[in-house]
């Protein structure tokens, strides 16, 4: 006889939809600052793109949204890696346009060329800035040589894309400056800090043989839904040299995986019987150790759960073990688990790149699928006739990397 199985996590796309949304839109601290910085300078480059009249000047728009806020020195950083960027290619892309671009072969050739060079650029650069800025001046100007003109004009817009960027990041750093003046905050630090307070807070009640308020609940729950997407992103737009980025993406994915068993933990379990409630006790100091740690040269003291983590409630044996991780993370370079040394490669001076960047066949692929759907989007505005719509080549190389800062 057949038996039909209902998979769990069947939804209508209705309800998925307005679940994805409700995610999505969930707000947390930090979001409506940052959310108010980019439309302020979004709007105040387009004021001024406008103004004058600037062609092309919608990418100055663009550098609104994708430069660093971590705080001041990375902006300006990636405010100074976009125009470099942009400066390199309108000094090398009108070269080997008037190599290749006249004939519609080779064109064609130098386009699907070129972007490969982009998309494998954008995964194996280590700075997001510069391999941002070099996927948008590349589909941008790309587009601009694919235009019927004299030469001349071609390179007249060129160097219009060029001084937009760079109103754009003058911009974004000006606003960016502003408000840093008025509120010292960084959103990597602060986001952390937002969410093991919550933890500790938690631990607190239950070491105290009380059940979790409403609030407190709401934060736990609102915090995993939302999850660590935005902070990885900080991380992966920093300008952090390769260990610092590792330590602070580790600790970013500890305390997300953190917040989901405090979220289970704090729904299903109202209150804690006396052996939990003195684990709890022992946690709670133990989170805000590491939370009073973050963004000070103050390192927490090594420490792991005495408790067999067999016994009592496994989400909470979980959560134990995400803290001691969190400890282990907070070591220097020095103190590397000699059995994992073997795994490290001799320092190089040379950060530009990954250390697998021409090794690993994971950015070719990467380059490959973004180059096809590049040059299906290409073909499509050139069979149509449509240089219009020469944006949605632009739309793949900010997806793609969009979902490459995902998955640092």
């Amino acid at each position: 006889m057949a038996t039909t199985v209902h998979l769990p996590h069947q939804q209508k796309f209705t309800q998925w939809f307005s679940n994805f949304l409700r995610q999505e839109l969930a707000p947390f601290p930090g979001r409506g600052a940052v959310v108010a910085r980019m439309v302020i300078a979004a709007t105040l480059s387009m004021i001024i793109i406008v103004t004058f009249r600037i062609p092309g000047g919608a990418v100055g728009a663009l550098c609104a949204f994708i430069l660093s806020r971590e705080n001041l020195i990375s902006t300006a950083k990636s405010a100074l890696y976009i125009i470099l960027a942009f400066a390199i290619g309108g000094l090398f892309i009108p070269i080997g346009a008037r190599m290749f671009a006249s004939i519609p072969f080779t064109h064609f050739l130098w386009e699907a060329i070129s972007l490969f060079v982009v998309f494998f650029l954008l995964k194996t650069l280590n700075n997001f800035a510069l391999a941002t800025g070099l996927g948008l001046v590349a589909t941008n100007i790309l587009s601009i040589w694919y235009l019927p003109g004299p030469a001349e004009r071609n390179v007249e817009l060129t160097l219009w894309q060029v001084l937009a960027a760079l109103i754009g990041a003058m911009v974004t750093m000006a606003v960016e400056v502003v408000f840093r003046t008025f509120s010292k905050t960084d959103e990597l630090k602060d986001g952390l800090r937002n969410r093991l307070n919550a933890i500790e807070q938690m631990l607190r009640i239950y070491a105290a043989g009380k059940p979790i308020p409403e609030e407190i609940n709401r934060a736990l729950a609102q915090y995993a839904v939302v999850g660590v997407g935005a902070l990885r992103r900080y991380v992966a737009r920093s300008n952090y040299d390769p260990l610092e980025r590792t330590q602070k993406s580790t600790l970013v994915s500890l305390t997300g995986r953190s917040i989901d068993f405090s979220a289970a933990l704090a729904s299903s379990v109202p209150e804690f019987y006396p052996a939990l409630r003195e684990r709890a006790a022992q946690l709670a100091p133990r989170v805000a150790e590491i939370r009073d740690c973050l963004g000070t040269t103050w390192l927490p003291s090594e420490w792991e759960p005495a408790i067999d983590p067999t016994a009592g409630t496994p989400l909470f044996s979980e959560l134990e073990s995400m803290v001691a991780l969190m400890f282990a993370v907070s070591k220097s370079s020095a103190s590397i688990d000699p059995r994992l040394e073997i795994l490290d490669e001799l320092k190089s001076s040379n950060r530009i790149f990954a250390t697998d960047a021409f090794n690993n066949p994971e950015h070719v692929r990467f380059a490959l699928s973004g180059t096809l759907a590049a040059m299906l989007c290409y073909i499509l505005y050139v069979s149509l006739d449509w240089p219009g719509i020469s944006t949605s080549v632009t739309t793949c190389v900010l997806t793609a990397q969009n979902a490459h800062a995902q998955g640092c």
